[in-house]
This record gives structure tokens, sequence and C-alpha cells, in this order.
């Protein structure tokens, strides 16, 4: 009987030893299977990128993460994106114009041409895919000056730009993005002339702006904000000479 009972207490210590083994080895799995999806992305899976080549999707193909939005993107085989060395950017042709996608070049502070192989530079392309981040331009870019000629600036073109302190915009611009401008840093500033789209812009949202050229003299509104006419000019003059009057007349009645 005692043997019996020593057999017993044997097995089941067994048993549970070898329950703990597999149910640590669950866990473990558990945990390895949770940081694959929390650190592998498929937990936080917002957008994918899908080649020219897939020809069929089901819903089983995202089970957990549903579409919602589609994003075509406008750049394909039809057009090829060509790299400028001279001055570093990412572009297509369309036409005859030439549309910027990105920049690759060695420098922190870029310019983006006006003309590329004796094309006209008329844009920079937008966001392609929607809200995802989009490292057109790299995070390390300080300041990006565009030059005259280029009209539209598509939108969240510049949003990877982490350490961008500077935007000169010539007044050729005539078309912003919503997100092109949102940059957040504190010392973020917009170059541009008085009175054009980027500067009405960048003041609607409360962008610091930095003027290329100098202040209006003649019905334009200067750094105060203030109309400079000639005719403010004139009643401004003709006041300070009614005072100069008044106050030599009352001087002069009060010494008779």
């Amino acid at each position: 009987m005692g043997t019996y009972q020593v057999h017993t207490v044997s097995w089941a210590i067994m048993a549970i030893k070898t329950a703990l083994s597999i149910g640590i080895r669950i866990a473990l799995h558990a945990m390895a299977l949770v940081a694959l999806c929390v650190y592998g992305g498929l937990s936080s899976f917002y957008s994918t990128v899908l080649p020219g080549s897939i020809t069929s999707l089901t819903v089983a193909s995202w089970p957990d993460n549903p579409v919602t939005a589609i994003f075509v993107t406008t750049q394909g085989p039809s057009r090829p994106q060509l790299f400028d060395p001279i001055s570093g950017c990412l572009y297509y042709t369309e036409d005859d114009y030439v549309i910027i996608t990105g920049y690759r070049g060695p420098s922190i502070d870029i310019v983006i041409p006006s003309t590329i192989d004796g094309k006209k530079v008329t844009s920079i392309e937008g966001h392609p895919y929607g809200d995802v981040l989009y490292y057109g331009f790299g995070s390390d870019i300080i300041s990006i000056t565009i030059s005259d000629g280029i009209t539209i600036l598509g939108d969240k073109i510049f949003q990877s730009c982490y350490d961008l302190k500077n935007i000169s915009i010539p007044g050729s611009v005539t078309s912003i993005g919503p997100g092109t401008l949102l940059i957040y840093r504190a010392s973020f500033s917009v170059t541009c002339p008085h009175d054009s789209y980027a500067h009405h812009f960048s003041a609607d949202r409360h962008i610091d702006v930095l003027f290329s050229d100098p202040p209006p003299t003649d019905g334009g509104v200067g750094n105060e904000g203030l109309p400079i006419t000639p005719l403010l000019w004139i009643g401004s003059t003709l006041l300070a000479i009614i005072v100069a009057i008044s106050i030599f007349f009352t001087k002069r009645k009060r010494g008779a």
C-alpha cells in the first residue's frame, strides 16, 4: 500500500512538471507571436504597396485589416523615375515638362531647379500614398529653395524632413497642398515675396514669413501691415502743418 502511494505521488509530480513545461512553452510561443505582431508591424498594419503584376485580391488577404481605401500611384512603368546628377532630384517627364518626385543628392541645403535636361520643371508631385509616410525628401534636409517658374507644390511632400528650417518659395507658385507646410518645428519659416500665394498661405497658418523682396512703397502692404500711399503721406504732412500753426497762434495769443 505504501509503495502504491509512493508511485501515485511520483506520477502526480511528473504530471505536474509536464503540465508546467507545456504551459511555459505555450506561454513563450504566445509571447513570441505577440512580439512578432507588435514589433514586426502586423498589429499596426496600415498600408501596402502592390505591383501591377497582381491580378487577384480576396478579403482573406487581410482578415484583421479590412481595406478602407485604395490609392493609385501616378508613377508606373509608363513614367519611370529618372535621376538628375546635377541637382540630385528624382523626376519624370510629361510631354515637354518635368515633375519632381524627390531628392537623392548629398546636400542638406537643396535647390529645386527650374529646368532639367532642357525641360521646364512645373511642379513637385504630391504625396502618392494617402497618409503613409512618404520619403521623397530626406529627413536631414535643412533648407529647400524652389526655383522661379515652378507653380505647384503637391501635398505632404516635405513631411519626412524633420530637420527642415526654411523653404524658399517663389512668386510663381500658385498652388500648395494643405499638408505641404506642416513642419512640426518651432524655428521653421517660409521665405517668399510680399503678397504672393505662399505669403498668404503661410500667414493663414501662422507660419513665420521672411520676405525675399523689399517692402512695397506704393499701394502695397509693408512689414507692419499698414498701407503706404501718397495720399496717406500728404494727409499726415497737412495734419502736422495744422498742428504747428495751431500751437504757434496759441502761444502768440497768450503772449499778448
